[in-house]
């Protein structure tokens, strides 16, 4: 059992055993004191470049320092040793003169380049950090094994591109052809090919003639990211049948617009009416911050939002806040459309139907004949919902000779497929003829909704 505080200061713990027998669990009482001290980690401990043309480098690989203690780590110096320490030199330095607070990590890249007067064979060096941590210094073993050149070489050999904001191009990397054979080179094409070949750009000096026995010629590539996260292509170089491939990586940095949800179904809202209000979250996913440049919805749909200019990287979010106001019946598509600080369009899918009433009554005319005068007689009609959306009634009036009236009357709402009777009834108190209207008033679009009636009394 091994003690390794994480804090300074008296720790306490416990270990427990249950054996399984009749006295039940035993326990064992644990107890340290931690003293802040730095803990200096290098990772990894050996690094491998592979192969490699004299002459040539490929793409640095890194090494580093994390301080696993309770107390700051200070870095005071980075060196290359060995018997080969200058086939690998250091290309960027975060560690020298660091001060690595707990949990905190430094590094180095280097690179591999054997030299072209050493011969082929395993090249041996090591990467050491001097430090005031215990066990100073610390160091990781390199090894690379240096090829003979071929007979048209490139240098690098493969490039990686420091990181840069989505659409925006940073400085050119330099490739260098060298003919190494006795006969000349004639370039005949040079090309971006691979998966992002749009995220790189290229410059070259390669096909003004023939490269004599020894000659050089340079090609420049520019990276310049269409979108965030890993980006990686070739330099695709023709010569006299034959072909070199340099492989070009980088990263962009950028906002990257999710919607959560991606889609808002509002489904079935009464025309002209406004439905409850949902949210979508506009969230960052990228690792750099995002520019807002206009939100917007189309469609039956309104909206507000609590968005700034900016959200920030790795999940900084704003809220989109939409009503559905349906204009007309059936299915009503829109989307929260925003544009971001490059001119890109992002949207997330809005949808809803528009639902309407349709009212129906089982007659257009009530007709009573003749009545005794002093009597009175009865008849009913229904008004039926035939629609998708609820019928809203708001009266029943009758226009005309008092001796008809209504009673009953339907419910204020009616819903899809459901009905209801007004009774109306004739009670002429002399003779002669009588004549009115009933008009029912409700939400449906062809109201209101008129029953023409007529009686006499003899």
């Amino acid at each position: 059992m091994a003690f390794r505080p994480r804090t300074s200061g008296l720790v306490a713990g416990s270990v427990i055993v249950d054996g399984g027998t009749a006295d039940g669990p035993a326990g064992l009482a644990l107890e340290g004191t931690g003293v802040a001290a730095p803990i200096a980690v290098v990772a990894p401990i050996a690094l491998d470049f592979g192969a490699q043309p004299l002459g040539t480098r490929g793409l640095t690989r890194g090494v580093s320092v994390t301080n696993d203690g309770a107390a700051d780590l200070h870095i005071t110096g980075v060196s290359i040793t060995g018997p080969d320490a200058a086939d690998f030199p250091i290309v960027t330095d975060n560690a020298a003169g660091a001060t690595l607070g707990p949990e905190d990590t430094a590094g180095v890249d280097i690179a591999f380049r054997p030299a072209a007067t050493g011969g082929t064979g395993v090249r041996r060096a090591s990467v050491a950090f001097t430090d005031d941590a215990a066990g100073s210094p610390r160091s990781a073993e390199l090894t690379g094994t240096a090829t003979a050149p071929p007979a048209v070489t490139v240098d690098p050999t493969a490039v990686h591109f420091t990181p840069r904001p989505v659409g925006e191009s940073g400085p050119p990397q330099l490739i260098t052809l060298t003919n190494n054979g006795t006969a000349p080179v004639t370039v005949t094409g040079v090309a971006i090919v691979g998966p992002a070949p749009d995220d790189f750009t290229v410059r070259h000096t390669c096909g003004a003639g023939p490269q004599p026995p020894g000659g050089t010629c340079t090609i420049e590539v520019a990276f310049r990211p269409t979108t965030d996260g890993p980006r990686s292509a070739a330099l695709a170089i023709e010569r006299d049948g034959a072909a070199t491939a340099v492989p070009l990586t980088g990263t962009g940095l950028g906002g990257t617009v999710t919607f959560d949800p991606a889609r808002l179904d509002f489904g079935a809202q009464p025309v002209g009416s406004f439905s409850a209000r949902q949210d979508v979250l506009l969230i960052n996913a990228g690792g750099a911050a995002l520019t807002l440049t206009a939100i917007s919805v189309t469609g039956d749909f309104r909206y507000s939002h609590t968005c700034g200019s900016v959200l920030g990287p790795q999940g900084g979010f704003c809220r989109v806040s939409v009503i559905f106001q349906p204009t007309a019946p059936g299915v009503r598509g829109g989307a929260v459309t925003v544009t971001d600080g490059l001119g890109i369009v992002h949207t997330a899918v809005l949808t809803g139907t528009g639902v309407q009433p349709r009212a129906a009554l089982s007659t257009a005319a009530l007709a009573f004949g003749v009545q005794p005068a002093g009597t009175a007689a009865q008849q009913t009609l229904r008004l039926t919902n035939l629609g998708a959306g609820p019928l809203i009634v708001a009266a029943v009036t009758i226009d005309g000779d008092t001796a008809f009236s209504a009673t009953g009357g339907p419910r204020t709402v009616l819903m899809q497929g459901e009905s209801e009777a007004v009774d109306i009834t004739f009670a002429p108190p002399a003779p002669g003829p009588y004549a009115a209207a009933l008009s029912i008033s409700t939400n449906a679009p062809d109201s209101p909704h008129t029953v023409t009636l007529h009686g006499a009394a003899g």
